[in-house]
């Protein structure tokens, strides 16, 4: 790398080391945060199960950043609230919709074995007039 006299120049370079020096910084909290974490897999599997099975659970607590992560670990975007009408019908997160077919696949409202098979379509006659 050269040297340089130009002052634009010379900030620009300042200023790009301190970002990535910042940049440096968090990845390094990051990586700490990640490395100290003591729980192997299978707990951490468990807690996630645990929680998509019963999400109103974490909801209960009583401090606001539990229910801002069920928020957005239930639902696929913010809830929409409308004055008139209330808030929006919610997209449910994925996991949480696969759960949602399980328990369709479990109905005992309606017998599978009582569907009748489609029948082959009515043939319709032009008529020759």
């Amino acid at each position: 790398l050269g040297r340089t006299n130009n002052p634009t120049l010379i900030e620009n370079y300042e200023n790009e080391l301190a970002r990535l020096a910042k940049e440096e910084a968090e990845t390094e909290s990051q990586n700490k945060i990640l490395s100290s974490s003591n729980e192997d897999f299978g707990t951490s599997l468990d807690i996630t199960f645990n929680f998509l099975k019963n999400p109103y659970l974490y909801w209960k607590k009583d401090d606001l950043k539990s229910k801002q992560i069920v928020l957005k670990l239930v639902f696929e975007e913010r809830l929409t609230y409308d004055r008139t009408s209330g808030f929006g019908t919610p997209h449910l997160a994925l996991p949480l919709r696969v759960f949602e077919l399980a328990e369709l696949g479990d109905s005992s409202l309606v017998d599978p074995g009582r569907f009748e098979l489609p029948t082959s379509s009515l043939q319709m006659r032009r008529s020759t007039n």
